[in-house]
């Protein structure tokens, strides 16, 4: 398996579980919203802006330390294993997958940021807003790794 073949596994598996941990995080705020509407608490507010704000900054910044934590580790395990790639080598198949995979993560996530916009016009709640845009992020970037990790097992 080459090296750019571990990163992207490596990267879906975080992605994964950093997104298993988001979604079960957003679920525990659904169960507290419905129970709250349950008891008719006045204090209560679906459409909490700071929650939302905080969650998804929170989730982006766990994902770009994770991702650093992983190329880290891969360096240490290459260099652990006296694999002789080097994990920052970039050749023109390399680029064109990174092209490929960026162009399908932006496309998701446009889908995703327009499909957020018509919650909003619509007049739907905000808390739609955050959640259309959160399953955005989680479905994108789990689509342009997935895309890498195919393109690299085409060979293309």
């Amino acid at each position: 398996m080459t090296t750019q073949m571990k990163r992207c596994v490596l990267f879906l598996i975080v992605n994964v579980s950093i997104n298993v941990l988001f979604i079960v995080r957003v679920a525990a705020r659904v169960a507290a919203h419905l129970a709250a509407s349950l008891v008719r608490d006045p204090l209560w507010n679906p459409d909490d802006r700071v929650w939302w704000a905080r969650a998804i900054l929170v989730y982006v910044a766990i994902q770009i330390v994770f991702r650093v934590l992983a190329m880290i580790a891969l360096a240490a395990h290459n260099a652990a294993t006296g694999e002789p790639e080097a994990v920052d080598r970039e050749d023109e198949l390399d680029k064109a997958i990174d092209l490929k995979s960026t162009a399908l993560t932006s496309g998701v996530f446009m889908v995703f940021f327009l499909a957020a916009l018509a919650t909003q016009a619509f007049a739907l709640p905000l808390y739609a807003l955050f959640a259309t845009l959160s399953a955005g992020m989680i479905v994108s970037g789990l689509a342009g790794d997935a895309a890498n990790l195919v393109s690299y097992r085409r060979g293309y």
